[in-house]
């Protein structure tokens, strides 16, 4: 799917690509059902609005971090590793590679990659990086159940597995 009109001073539809990515993650090749790692990279050539980032944030921010719109202790999907290339696009004073989107690549700035210039030696210089990030391991899931803190009665030492006396909630 493609976000990204021929006229630079329109603002991208990066949400319609989101979401189709999501329905091929779901319905497509059900990659949660079989314990698929997923990964959306996002290709632009021009920014969206302050407005515009702030909708896209509160719209996905929990399903590329957990997986799944509404997250709680016991239903957690898979997380979606997402990076980022803005290319060809001047970017606003305004907004820095630091802060832009960065609720769409789990607030790492080593997942977005810039060039402002579209030349081949500029292109060449960032396919490496960007095959790297693409191509590399996903982010360690998160425990399916932590614990909440502070916890309520935290015990002085450690117990030993298994424990004589099991608290009753985990």
């Amino acid at each position: 799917t493609t976000a990204f009109p021929d006229d630079s001073s329109q603002e991208a539809n990066i949400q319609s690509c989101l979401t189709e990515a999501y329905r091929q993650f779901d319905d497509v090749g059900q990659s949660a059902q079989f314990g698929r790692h997923t990964k959306v990279v996002l290709i632009g050539h021009n920014y969206v609005s302050e407005p515009t980032q702030a909708d896209l944030c509160d719209d996905n921010y929990n399903r590329i971090r957990y997986g799944v719109f509404n997250p709680n202790r016991t239903h957690r999907g898979v997380p979606i590793d997402t990076v980022m290339v803005n290319l060809g696009a001047q970017q606003p004073q305004d907004i820095g590679d630091d802060d832009y989107l960065q609720c769409l690549v789990h607030y790492d700035p080593l997942r977005v990659f810039s060039e402002p210039q579209i030349e081949y030696s500029a292109l060449e210089e960032l396919v490496l990086p960007v095959r790297e990030e693409c191509c590399s391991a996903p982010t360690a899931a998160p425990t399916t159940d932590p614990t909440v803190d502070p916890t309520v009665h935290p015990t002085d030492a450690p117990t030993t597995d298994p424990t004589r006396d099991p608290t009753t909630d985990p």
